[in-house]
């Protein structure tokens, strides 16, 4: 299966274009107002498996996602988008060097402001699926998921501790009530809260670029 970012994607869907980190990049003005503080940069390390990787497939020339480090083609390492959903940084990217760990086995990552990444469309998201064990229609949408090929990131409310503050942080920040997140399943595709398990809907948004 697959698993906090107001810029997101993405999550969970956030793709970007490399070329603009470059040294001669011009990042666009901003207000005072508009300016979030500089967060530390995440530890990426093999062994934090809810981490999230974007990255340009050297081949077709399109962003993919990986739930691990392995899966990132070694041609497409040297820079990587990491999603941390515990590490929530507003304005912010985690770019990543994937080729050689460091002396403690996690990789360099540097911060960089939204303004110097330059934003392209996506083939598809990956789906933040919030599940608990008693929940049968939570079955139904997983088994949905699958036969339809849609790359999915499934976290119980009830084992995971971080992720009902998960689902919390993105409602609060979407203006969604507190009242919608007493039930699951709740699915988040890039910028948008799904509840209830509805199939067309679910697949056009999963598949929406």
């Amino acid at each position: 299966m697959l698993p906090k970012s107001k810029s997101l994607l993405w999550v969970l869907t956030l793709t970007l274009v490399f070329s603009a980190c470059g040294k001669h990049a011009k990042p666009k003005q901003q207000t005072s107002s508009e300016v979030q503080a500089k967060p530390e940069a995440t530890r990426v390390h093999p062994s934090r498996k809810e981490l999230m990787y974007r990255y340009i497939n050297p081949e077709s020339g399109v962003f993919e996602t990986a739930l691990s480090i392995s899966e990132v083609p070694k041609t497409a390492r040297a820079k990587v988008v990491v999603y941390d959903p515990a590490n929530d940084s507003p304005g912010w990217f985690f770019l990543a060097d994937l080729r050689k760990a460091q002396s403690d086995g996690s990789f360099p990552c540097s911060v960089v402001h939204a303004s110097q990444m330059k934003l392209v469309r996506t083939e598809k998201h990956v789906v933040r699926f919030f599940t608990a064990s008693w929940c049968g229609v939570c079955t139904q949408a997983r088994n949905f998921l699958k036969k339809e090929g849609i790359r999915f990131i499934e976290k119980d409310i009830e084992k995971d501790p971080g992720a009902a503050q998960e689902i919390q942080s993105f409602a609060k920040r979407k203006g969604v009530s507190p009242d919608r997140l007493n039930g699951v399943p709740i699915f988040i595709i890039g910028s948008e809260m799904l509840f209830g398990f509805d199939p067309t809907t679910l697949k056009r948004k999963a598949n929406k670029g």
